[in-house]
């Protein structure tokens, strides 16, 4: 296996990993949003999102091209011409 395809394979896992963790919470969520809601005043509870809001269901700050090369010189790194991060 090269390394291009072990990376490959590693990032799958890790999305995959994370989508059964976000299932797992959106569960447990409906579940408490469906144990709570009788017991609610009205209005206060109208979708499993009024309990709580997931930082992945928040749109995440857009940066231009300038801001992120800044953060990437921050951290220490640099990009190729491929566009790959590189320390």
């Amino acid at each position: 296996m090269s390394l291009q395809q072990f990376r490959a394979s590693q990032r799958g896992f890790f999305q995959k990993q994370k989508g059964e963790m976000i299932q797992r919470w959106e569960i447990a969520r409906f579940i408490s949003f469906n144990v709570l809601a009788p017991y609610a005043k009205k209005g206060r509870l109208s979708s499993p999102q009024d309990l709580i809001r997931f930082e992945w269901e928040t749109k995440p700050e857009e940066m231009d091209r300038d801001e992120v090369m800044k953060q990437i010189k921050k951290m220490g790194m640099f990009v190729d011409k491929h566009g790959n991060y590189h320390n």
